[in-house]
């Protein structure tokens, strides 16, 4: 398990859009030149919309020195906020300290922000009506996750609690050694004074993972976890209602076990939604709401196949609204609060929504990010009453400059007669009879799925005379519980059925040449690559970054793929089901692999560890195949510094372009 919504790098650093592309063509520059938009936060009577950009340039005439890790590149992050009617746009921040977290006070005239200052995070506090932003002390704290309290009078925030200084002293008297089971620091919900004064920790608020104030500011809903192991906060959580004074307990929601990431107060304090599961691992197809005084919950949803990527209540909390996974597409549909059933659809059409779904106290609007298969992610507001969308951003225009690929939903039926959906992208040019090489890229997760949303990646490929095909294999969202359940205990085989059969479809459609196949993927669309890599020999090159290659060792050595991940997606652990483990794993089978492989992989990636990159590069190796490594210091499974973004891209590309050059090998299995 990868799990796309804690760790998928491809949809949050490759799916985004550029910045500003000097040449027709796109570079691996561009790519990591990118307007990127988060941290929507909608004004309180739903007339502005704050959020933040980050940006990443390049200084050409720069020299490295001594350690310098930035190698000229110069990362921001600032704090804009826009208008909603006139699309007027403001920018709040400047400097070189990344801005982040925008949230509005009740009265609409101040905007509270986190920015570094030194070694630390801090809060800051800007009026709308100008002058300097003033800054709240809280220590050696570093919050996050800040709000208003609906009164307006506390900031509340998320932070590890500083070692004292007898366990400092500890830790070093014994060289730093952690108890291995404890080594996950502690995170408390802490508030502080507006006014200003000395942040306070709520006492008995442990392992939160999120919260929220209820609108009368005296309780907060909490999202904990039993401690700080990831693996815990990413799969066994409890949502409860405390004071929001002294913590002390009010209620526990009688809600299934499972994964919970947030808890929201309908805007009457009544009761709280907490999105989760019913069966699965992280298919969120539950909508949960729970009586905030008692405790007993209810599910809004009838039925077990829809998927839910964000949710968020109306603003007279008579219903829900959410945004409903259908395919490779997204809607925006309503559920009564009332009573269980299947959602209405409030006529929100043409473009994918990502991320969270944002609402404002008293509007009925909901703000968030979309795009077109042709547009990149911008920030956007949907009116529910006349049903209206309205992108309030153009962060991008230079990308209708490229020469983009024509994007187009394809469809086939695998061995079994399953029917199977992907994302097809064609290079500009390429057509029924005139196809163009083809780049199979499997999604990550394995629970995620390709939609019709922009991909700058594929959109680079395609410029450089590739089309992509993004399938979506048995085990992705939008499609059904069964078919969401279907790649258990049965990973490897599940993907080559689903994504082979489909590449055959596209070369009777004379949509791919069958002398021109490449293939790569990220994350758990790398597993996808080293196993097949090592079952089917009719790729010319592939790609596989931070790809899982041993089950048995992701299971011992990721922050979270134990436990009861693996109980779902293997059905057993290796100890007691070796052979469930064994079967699907690709180094078993890497002396089949004649296909010339390029492996990346950072160096400090805890979700996939590096080591399963070096045991797949030593054994190709030591068998005599083509293979290349390359490491990526300092990086984690979603690389962050612009220089390794921009060299793992190019170098993607320009392993293919290699093999594509040069005649097809005879390969043949030792």
């Amino acid at each position: 398990m990868i799990r796309s919504s804690l760790c998928a790098f491809l949809a949050f650093a490759l799916a985004t859009p550029a910045l500003a592309a000097e040449a027709a063509h796109p570079t691996s520059a561009d790519l990591v030149q990118l307007h990127t938009p988060a941290d929507l936060a909608l004004s309180p009577d739903g007339r502005q919309v704050v959020y933040t950009v980050a940006t990443a340039t390049f200084d050409s005439s720069a020299r490295v020195a001594g350690d310098d890790t930035k190698t000229g590149w110069k990362r921001e992050r600032q704090v804009f906020v826009t208008d909603i009617a006139t699309q007027q746009t403001r920018q709040l921040t400047r400097g070189d300290a990344l801005a982040s977290a925008p949230c509005w006070s009740p009265d609409g005239r101040t905007i509270a922000f986190l920015r570094n200052v030194g070694e630390h995070a801090a809060i800051h506090l800007m009026s709308l009506g100008g002058g300097e932003p003033r800054r709240l002390d809280t220590g050696e704290l570093d919050p996050a996750s800040i709000a208003f309290s609906p009164d307006g009078a506390w900031l509340g925030f998320l932070a590890e609690e500083p070692l004292e200084a007898d366990e400092k002293q500890l830790r070093h008297v014994r060289g730093g050694a952690i108890h291995w089971e404890f080594e996950f620091p502690e995170t408390h919900l802490h508030r502080i004074a507006v006014a200003g004064g000395v942040a306070q920790m709520v006492p008995g608020t442990t392992n939160v993972v999120a919260y929220e104030w209820a609108p009368d500011s005296k309780r907060v809903a909490l999202v904990t976890s039993a401690n700080g192991d990831p693996y815990l906060a990413s799969s066994v959580d409890r949502v409860s209602v405390v004071q929001a004074a002294d913590g002390s307990f009010v209620s526990t929601l009688d809600l299934p076990e499972g994964p919970y990431t947030v808890a929201h107060w309908s805007p009457d304090g009544h009761s709280i939604l907490a999105p989760g599961l019913q069966g699965g691992l992280s298919n969120v197809n539950a909508l949960y709401v729970a009586d905030a005084a008692t405790g007993k919950v209810r599910d809004l949803v009838s039925s077990a196949d829809l998927g839910f990527a964000a949710a968020s209540w109306s603003a007279d909390s008579k219903s829900v609204v959410a945004v409903v996974r259908r395919g490779t597409a997204t809607t925006l549909e309503r559920f009564a609060a009332a009573a269980p059933g299947t959602g209405t659809p409030l006529g929100f059409s043409g473009r994918v929504i990502s991320g969270d779904l944002v609402t404002a106290a008293s509007s009925p609007r909901f703000a968030f990010l979309s795009s077109t298969d042709r547009t990149p992610d911008q920030v956007t507001v949907f009116d529910p009453a006349p049903a209206r969308t309205l992108v309030v951003t153009d962060l991008d225009p230079q990308v209708a400059t490229w020469p983009l690929g024509t994007t187009r939903v394809v469809r086939w039926k695998n061995a079994e007669g399953v029917n199977i959906e992907g994302v097809l992208t064609l290079a500009p040019g390429a057509h029924e009879g005139a196809p163009a090489p083809i780049i199979v890229m499997p999604h990550g997760g394995p629970d995620d799925v390709t939609t019709t949303k922009f991909s700058a990646l594929a959109q680079y490929f395609a410029s450089r005379g590739y089309s992509v095909l993004r399938p979506n294999y048995r085990g992705s969202f939008g499609y059904g519980f069964d078919f969401y359940a279907a790649n258990r205990n049965r990973f490897g085989e599940i993907e080559q059925a689903d994504i082979e059969s489909g590449v055959d479809q596209l070369i009777r459609d004379g949509l791919a040449d069958s002398k021109q196949l490449y293939f790569g993927g990220w994350s758990w669309g790398g597993y996808i690559t080293t196993w097949m890599v090592t079952h089917v020999h009719r790729y010319r090159a592939a790609v596989a970054g931070a790809a899982v290659s041993d089950v048995m060792h992701s299971y011992s050595l990721s922050d979270i793929n134990h436990g009861l991940a693996a109980q779902w997606e293997y059905k057993g652990d290796p100890w007691s089901q070796l052979s469930q483990f064994d079967r699907p794993n690709p180094i078993r089978y890497v002396k089949d692999c004649t296909t010339p492989l390029l492996l990346l992989h950072g160096q400090a990636d805890t979700r996939v560890p590096f080591s399963e990159s070096v045991q797949f590069y030593r054994a190709l190796k030591d068998l005599g195949r083509s293979v290349q490594f390359y490491a990526y210091p300092r990086e984690n499974h979603s690389f962050a510094e612009p220089a390794h973004r921009v060299d793992y891209v190019k170098r993607w590309a320009d392993w293919y372009d290699a093999i594509r050059s040069t005649p097809d090998p005879v390969r043949t299995l030792p």
